[in-house]
């Protein structure tokens, strides 16, 4: 008799501690999961992202050789930051703590803004805002903007911090409007096609030679991992510049 309690004691204790064992597991088991769905929400982000910019890309470059010949023709890039994220809400700021580098923002003109009428908001969407272009770049892009520009935005930079610095990479082109006797000197003076890419290029160049040391430097594999695939990134629009520069060089 006393074989069979002790029997069923064991039992029992083993039985609780497997559902001991099994409740500490099933919590890591949920956040694992958590963590691979959040993994993969990135991961499809990043490769959205990065083709919708790309397919910029590749346009612009197109409508520059279609232009080359055109000296009313006007396409450049200024690096722009965001400013006033701060004052925010906490949905704006959340929203723009998830950007990534080459996701395209939106700009709008706030003529009504009765303290300065050429301000420009910066949008994630339609209804979120993340702040203003900064105002020494605000009376130019207004212009622009006023007068058709074409005008794309792709955040080029953003920070760590509690609310992220952002800045971003304004390419903008048209046609300028030239008197009679500017557009003889445009004539007499044809700009290169790929001039206004070359600080593009050296820009890219460096951002490869950065990214490269961070590489090798790393003590976490996910930051040379993230290093790595900036570097790719960095080679492969260097590569659609460069060829660009090299098809206007040879004609």
């Amino acid at each position: 008799m006393i074989w069979f309690i002790i029997i069923v004691a064991v039992i029992v204790v083993v039985y609780f501690i497997s559902k001991s064992s099994d409740s500490k597991k099933e919590p890591e088991s949920i956040v694992d999961s958590m963590v691979a769905d959040m993994r993969l929400k990135v991961d499809k982000k990043y490769v959205l992202v990065k083709e919708n910019f790309d397919l910029f890309i590749r346009s612009s470059m197109n409508d520059i050789s279609e232009n080359k010949n055109d000296p009313t023709y006007d396409s450049n890039i200024i690096n722009v930051a965001v400013k006033g994220l701060y004052y925010r809400n906490e949905n704006e700021k959340s929203m723009a703590k998830k950007l990534i580098v080459h996701e395209e923002l939106f700009l709008e003109r706030e003529p009504d803004n009765k303290i300065d009428p050429k301000s420009i908001k910066v949008l994630i969407s339609k209804n979120i805002m993340i702040g203003y272009v900064e105002e020494k770049y605000s009376d130019f892009l207004t212009r622009l903007l006023d007068n058709d520009y074409k005008v794309n935005c792709f955040v080029s930079k953003i920070t760590n911090n509690y609310i992220p610095y952002i800045y971003m990479e304004v390419f903008f082109s048209g046609h300028k409007t030239f008197t009679p006797k500017e557009l003889k000197q445009q004539k007499k003076q044809p700009e290169v096609v790929y001039v206004d890419y070359k600080q593009r290029i050296s820009r890219l160049k460096e951002n490869i030679k950065r990214s490269q040391v961070v590489a090798d430097n790393a003590t976490k594999e996910n930051i040379r991992d993230n290093a790595l695939k900036r570097i790719e990134e960095y080679r492969v629009e260097l590569a659609n510049l460069e060829k660009i520069r090299d098809d206007n060089e040879n004609n």
